[in-house]
């Protein structure tokens, strides 16, 4: 055999590996893909079937109650749904923009200055990242009683100034993606500090915002535990909570299609936000789509499980999950070895992402308020 046919048989092997790989790979990705959207799918119809239906079961077809249960979710008078919108979106949209302009302020206060003690600081307020809500909850809501800010908003989005998760992103993207030579620049030219981080570093930050405002968003769009300590009058109340009132009615007079209407209507926003920051997140999801919280995975009913994933400090878990993230673009890349890194992103993420947030999303709240399909 010559050196000519062995290599070609070679080759021709190597094809065959890459084309196997391929197949592997997106088969993989089609089944996720469904997994994904089979939950979305089961909301929207059951949004779509009246209570008798949904106790019958799951149907694959659309139901014909979908005006109805709007109509019924809408004249709630105990459910007041149109201010429950309001209160979340006003919430959720300060929080996103308090805490990315805030965090980037001070992640560039850190990057970009030296002075005594900045290691300290820097540490100091990673560690804070390190401290769960419920353990500050009970002085927060003391300090919020004291100063006479319970039912209110205020409490829910103005400590979305201080978010150390928030600020370890933007410094740790500052370090990759900002030339000081950039801000030197700048101040030859004149430029004031807070003009130079507005006007030049502020849109070399675009992907990062974009990601962080996403995921804040996302989380305070989520939230329960604090506004349910906090507020009291149903006009001030924001969605989760509604829906766990709606979710814990009387029995007889309990409604599964207003439920799921509900719900529904609760991840709109999150899909419409992302939709309008979606071709910033790309550039910037591959860092942070999978690390999350710090707070190791739950699963109802695990109790061994969870006992098991509660022995696992939070920093563990988070860098754990990032060099989860750094293995498998790796993967990816051998297995896509002609295709560049950007193009892998833009192929597996851009349709990837939108689905995981919703159907994560879904599952929170599924979890949260016990429902079942």
């Amino acid at each position: 055999m010559t050196t000519q046919a062995v290599r070609d048989k070679g080759a021709e092997q190597s094809r065959h590996e890459l084309l196997t790989r391929r197949i592997v790979s997106y088969l993989v990705l089609a089944i996720l893909c469904f997994l994904c959207l089979f939950f979305f799918y089961v909301l929207l119809i059951n949004a779509t079937r009246n209570h008798y239906q949904i106790q019958r079961g799951f149907s694959f077809l659309p139901g014909k109650s979908f005006t109805t249960n709007l109509k019924n979710v809408l004249a709630d008078a105990n459910i007041p749904i149109l201010s429950g919108i309001k209160n979340s979106l006003l919430v959720a949209a300060l929080s996103a923009a308090l805490s990315i302009y805030f965090s980037a302020l001070t992640a560039y206060g850190v990057h970009a200055y030296d002075f005594k003690l900045k290691k300290v600081a820097s540490a100091f307020i990673i560690l804070i990242m390190t401290m769960p809500t419920q353990v500050s909850a009970l002085g927060f809501l003391r300090l919020m009683t004291n100063m006479k800010l319970t039912d209110t908003l205020i409490p829910l989005f103005l400590p979305s100034i201080a978010a150390p998760t928030v600020y370890y992103f933007m410094v740790s993207y500052m370090k990759s993606n900002l030339p000081m030579e950039i801000v030197e620049a700048a101040r030859i030219d004149g430029s004031g500090e807070f003009h130079t981080f507005n006007y030049v570093v502020l849109p070399i930050m675009k992907p990062a915002l974009a990601v962080q405002a996403i995921f804040t968003f996302v989380a305070s769009w989520n939230n329960y535990f604090v506004p349910a300590l906090i507020l009291t009058s149903n006009k001030k109340k924001t969605l989760p909570i509604l829906i766990a009132q709606l979710r814990s009615a009387d029995f007889l007079k309990f409604d599964m299609g207003q439920v799921y209407m509900l719900i529904a209507i609760a991840i709109m926003p999150v899909i419409i936000i992302y939709l309008f920051l979606s071709k910033f997140i790309v550039a910037g999801v591959a860092a942070t789509i999978f690390l999350g919280g710090w707070m190791p995975l739950h699963i109802a009913g695990w109790e061994g499980f969870n006992a098991v994933m509660d022995c696992i400090p939070g920093f563990v878990w988070f860098f754990a999950k990032a060099f989860f993230v750094v293995w498998l673009l790796m993967w990816i890349k051998w297995t896509f070895p002609r295709l560049r890194i950007d193009q892998i992103l833009t192929l597996e993420w851009k349709y990837l992402v939108p689905i995981g947030l919703a159907n994560l999303l879904l599952m929170v709240i599924v979890v949260v308020f016990k429902l079942h399909f």
